[in-house]
Order: structure tokens, then sequence, then C-alpha cells
């Protein structure tokens, strides 16, 4: 049955997204890199902070490129209006070259394989093609590797119908292994450098994400390269350290109570009796869990904060339900902060990830669409 028009549905979890937190971090990413390049990670639904209410303010504050990593997210974004260059960072073959090519999506090249389809499939287009280069330095996931480099670029550019936008690498540590980052900045430079001799070059040129943002490498050469800020954009920093240069959370997690229960003392709670109760205790149950993409690992070991107070969260988490312990002071409908700016309660993503044994990313990018994404 359809719903009345009169009748709105009301999610019960909602992760609120601060835009004026993102222009924050966006600002710090600028101060740092001045004059240089933006472009901004969206993939993965930007990293759970929903890639359409950011790239919609992308293209208001000027960023000037936004990187997915698969076809389909790029539909998605031109197919909501999202005209701002898009580029894909992912490796496409077949039928999905041309996909890209019909919804302007520029596509990231990463072997010789690879490119001779690019080639063969864009022959039919009367327009030269956008093409960014990725070079393997040390990640040894997608990117062509060294000894190729020149060979790819020359094909690149003698070709009738691609034009070389770009060339990219990507850092393997650069959160924690400054020595790597370096070596493989080093490599990197020296073949843009010898690229450069032959008289090939690139629009531009980009290696910088989040950690080497925060913690550069150094550069032998001047050239302004643009930058990558993935995780940095939505507020979190990939370093152990402190170093976070005033950096807001983007995504706050919201869900409310909707049953309060009284238990006796020694009272199981959830699947497994992973909790039993010491003494007579209030709880109260939330609609989230593991199907909204909220880890399962975290049962039994995190606080959320309702109305100023925090509360142990109690019992196995399951597919649709948490359960926390709380007090006579809480009620149904009572909000339940389960993380974000830490100015209003306990928890930020980094947090939670540090007791599940992941990162940030992971965090926020598994919430799925059960939980609405709302501009705060």
């Amino acid at each position: 049955m359809l719903i009345p028009m009169k009748l709105a549905y009301k999610y019960q979890t909602i992760a609120y997204i601060d835009i004026n937190a993102f222009r924050n971090n966006i600002n710090i990413i600028r101060k740092k890199n001045p004059g240089s390049m933006i472009i901004l990670p969206v993939k993965a639904n930007a990293y759970g902070h929903d890639d359409l209410i950011i790239s919609k303010e992308a293209e208001k504050i000027g960023i000037e490129y936004l990187a997915i990593a698969r076809i389909s997210e790029g539909i998605k974004l031109r197919n909501n209006k999202i005209k701002m260059p898009i580029i894909n960072l992912g490796a496409e073959l077949g039928n999905n070259i041309e996909i890209a090519i019909l919804n302007d999506i520029e596509l990231t090249v990463h072997s010789q394989d690879n490119l001779k389809e690019i080639i063969s499939r864009t022959k039919k287009y009367n327009k030269k093609i956008n093409i960014h280069l990725k070079i393997d330095t040390g990640m040894r996931r997608l990117g062509c590797p060294l000894e190729e480099v020149e060979i790819m670029a020359e094909k690149i550019i003698n070709s009738k119908n691609l034009y070389l936008k770009s060339i990219l690498t990507h850092y393997a540590d650069s959160g924690k292994d400054h020595k790597l980052t370096q070596l493989q900045t080093n490599l990197f430079v020296e073949k843009i450098n010898n690229l450069k001799a032959k008289n090939i070059m690139a629009d531009f040129y980009h290696l910088y994400n989040s950690g080497s943002i925060i913690n550069p490498p150094q550069l032998t050469d001047s050239f302004k390269y643009a930058v990558r800020p993935g995780i940095m954009s939505y507020g979190y920093s990939p370093l152990s350290s402190n170093l976070n240069y005033d950096l807001k959370p983007v995504m706050t997690l919201k869900s409310e109570v909707i049953q309060i229960k009284h238990i006796p003392e020694k009272a199981g709670v959830s699947y497994g009796y992973t909790y039993k109760s010491k003494k007579p205790a209030v709880i109260a149950t939330i609609p989230l869990g593991y199907g909204d993409g909220f880890p399962r690992s975290l049962s039994n070991k995190f606080k959320v904060t309702i109305n100023n107070k925090n509360y142990n969260q109690i019992g196995t988490i399951s597919m649709d339900l948490t359960v926390i312990e709380v007090d006579k002071d809480i009620k149904i409908g009572d909000t339940v902060l389960i993380f974000g700016n830490k100015n209003e309660c306990i928890n930020d993503a980094n947090d939670l990830a540090k007791i599940a044994g992941t990162i940030s990313y992971e965090i926020t990018t598994m919430l799925n669409s059960r939980i609405e994404r709302k501009i705060l």
C-alpha cells in the first residue's frame, strides 16, 4: 500500500551531515596547500556522507574535481545534475569504457592492455577523451609498472582520441611510514622529470592524499601538485598522532529510544547473553544494528550520549537493534548520540574505530541506506 501523501515517513536513525564542518575542513586543506587543485574523493557514497550532498556542496565552493572508484558512482552523480569534472580512479573494462565517455566521466588507465582497449573503443568518438595515467610507485594494487610509464604516456599523447590530462600515484602508508612515502615521492618525481625531458607533460599531477597533506614528504622540485584529500575532508586524520589541524567531523550519527524496560539482577540481554545485569537495571532499545552497517564487534565496548549523559551499550549488537543501560531519566523518543563532534557526544568515528580495531573510514563508509543522510 502506498503511504498517503499527508503522512511523511520518519527515519529513526539519521546521519546528520554538517556542511559547515565540511567547509572548515576544505578551508584547512586550501590553507595547507595554497594554489593547489583539489580532487575530492566522493567514492563509496562520499565515505558514507552522501555523495550527492557532498558533491553539490563541492560545486558551490569551487572544488575542481570529484573522484570516484566505480562507473556507477559517476552515473549517479550525472543523473542528479552534477556537472563538475569527475575522474574515475578505478579500472573500467569493456562497455563501461564507453559508458564513461558518454557520461563525461574521465578514465584512469593502469596497464597497457587497459590502454589498448580504451584506444580501440574511443575511435568511434569524434572528440578528445581525458585520460589519467596512474603509476605504481609501491602500492602494488592498480597502476602501470615504472618501466612502462614512458611507453604508455607516449601511446596516450600519440593517440588521435586521447588527451593526457593528469599523471598520478597513490601512497601505501602515508599515515605512518614517512620513509616509504618519501621513496614513492622520489620515484614519482623522477618519472615526471623523465617525461618532461621528452616533452611529455600532463595538465596536472597528483599524489598527495590526507596523510601526506598533514605530514608531507620533501619534494625535489617546485611544481604545484594537486591534492586528493579523502578522510581529511570528512573530519578525520589518518595519522595516529594528534596532527589534525582542527578538522571537524562532518557526520553525526543519531538514533532514538524506542523501548524502555526494567530488568532484574542477573538478567541476560540480547543474543548469547554476552551481558548479564549485576543488579536491577533500566535498559533502552534503539533501532541501530549491523544491518545498518554498524559494527557488531563494538558489542559491550562503547558508550553513547543521551541528554548530555553517557551510558554503556550492553549485550550483542543485533541486525536491527542495540541495547543501552540507562536510568529512570531516559524516555521513549529521547535522542541517542552514537558518534560525531565530541563537543556533543562522547565518541567520534575514530574512537569507535579504535575500539573495533579498524579505521574511521570504515565506520562511516559502512553505514548503509537504511540510515537517512540529512543536512544538519
